[in-house]
C-alpha cells in the first residue's frame, strides 16, 4: 500500500495500443453509410461490427485486468475506458442497428411470402372443389341421360311387341273364322300359326332381355369409372391436406425453438445479475469495494431499464 500514491500518479498507459488505432478506426468506421439490403453492404456491416466488438471486448478485458491490481486507480482507468467506449460504441451500434433493421425486413418479407403461398394453396383447394362439383353434375346428367334412353328403348320395344301381337291376334281371329267356315283341315294350319306366334314372342322376349342386359353392363361400367375418378380426387385432396399440415407443423416448431432460445438467453442474463448482486451483498460496506459497487449497481439499473 506504500506504493499506491506513486501508482495513482502514473499515466494510464494500458490502453496506449488501442488508442494508437483510434484514428484509423474513425477513418474506417465513423460516419460510414452502408446499404445492408445488398450482399456487399451486409458483409461490410457484419465485419465492421465484429472488428469493433473485438476491440471493445479487448478494452473491457484490459480495464478489468488493470483494476484487479489497482483498485484505487480504477476510477481513472474506467473514465479513460468510457471515453474510448463513447467513441467506439456509436460506430458499433450503427452497424448493429442497420443489420437488425435488414434482418427484420427480411423476416417481414418471409412472412408475407408465406401468407401468399398459403392463400394460393387455399385458392387451389377452392378451385378443385368447384371442378369436382362440376364433374359430379356432369356424371349425374350423363346417368340421367342413359336412364332416359334405356326407358325410351324399353317403351319402344314394348310398343312394337304390343303392335305386333295385336296385329297377329287380328290375323289369327280372321284366320280362325275362315278356317271354321271352310273345313277342319285348316286346324293344322292354325296350330302351325300358333307355333310361329310362340317363336316370335320368345325371340322378341330374348331380344329385349339381351338389350336390357347390355344396357345394365354399360351402366355398371360408367359407375365404376366414376367411382375410380372420385377415389383419385379424394386421394389427391388428402395428399395436399397432409402437405399443408406438414408446413404448419414446421412453422410451429420454428416459433417454439425461437421462444426457447429467447428464454435461455434471458436465464443466462439473470444468472449474471445474480452473481453481481451476490458480490454486492457479500462486500457491502467494505470501503475498498465501494467504487466497484457503485459501477455494478449503475450497470444493473441500466440493464433493467433496457429490459422494460
Amino acid at each position: 500500500m506504500s506504493d499506491l500514491p506513486d501508482a495513482l500518479k502514473m499515466e494510464v498507459s494500458c490502453y496506449s495500443k488501442i488508442e494508437l488505432g483510434l484514428s484509423e478506426l474513425k477513418l474506417k468506421h465513423f460516419d460510414v453509410i452502408v446499404d445492408v439490403t445488398t450482399k456487399e453492404g451486409m458483409i461490410t456491416a457484419i465485419k465492421g461490427r465484429a472488428e469493433l466488438r473485438d476491440i471493445r471486448l479487448n478494452l473491457e478485458e484490459t480495464r478489468k485486468a488493470e483494476k484487479k491490481f489497482y483498485l484505487e486507480f480504477g476510477k481513472k482507468i474506467d473514465a479513460k475506458a468510457f471515453e474510448i467506449l463513447e467513441i467506439i460504441k456509436p460506430m458499433e451500434d450503427y452497424y448493429d442497428l442497420e443489420i437488425k433493421k435488414e434482418e427484420s425486413r427480411k423476416e417481414s418479407e418471409k412472412q408475407a411470402k408465406l401468407k401468399i403461398e398459403n392463400d394460393l394453396i387455399a385458392e387451389k383447394i377452392r378451385e378443385e372443389e368447384r371442378l369436382r362439383n362440376i364433374e359430379a353434375e356432369k356424371i349425374k346428367a350423363e346417368k340421367d341421360r342413359l336412364d332416359t334412353i334405356e326407358k325410351k328403348k324399353f317403351d319402344e320395344d314394348q310398343a312394337i311387341f304390343k303392335a305386333e301381337k295385336e296385329k297377329f291376334e287380328a290375323e289369327k281371329k280372321a284366320e280362325s273364322d275362315r278356317i271354321l267356315a271352310v273345313n277342319a283341315k285348316l286346324l293344322a294350319n292354325i296350330k302351325e300359326a300358333q307355333d310361329k306366334i310362340d317363336n316370335l314372342e320368345r325371340e322378341s322376349r330374348l331380344r329385349i332381355e339381351n338389350e336390357q342386359r347390355e344396357q345394365r353392363a354399360n351402366k355398371e361400367k360408367i359407375d365404376n369409372e366414376n367411382k375410380a375418378r372420385q377415389e383419385e380426387i379424394e386421394k389427391k385432396e388428402k395428399a395436399e391436406k397432409d402437405l399443408i399440415e406438414s408446413i404448419a407443423k414446421e412453422e410451429l416448431r420454428k416459433k417454439e425453438e425461437k421462444f426457447r432460445q429467447a428464454q435461455l438467453k434471458k436465464q443466462h442474463r439473470l444468472s449474471g445479475y445474480s452473481l453481481l448482486k451476490l458480490f454486492i451483498s457479500k462486500h457491502e460496506g467494505e470501503k475498498e469495494f465501494q467504487e466497484i459497487h457503485e459501477h455494478i449497481k449503475e450497470w444493473i439499473k441500466n440493464e433493467e431499464e433496457k429490459e422494460k
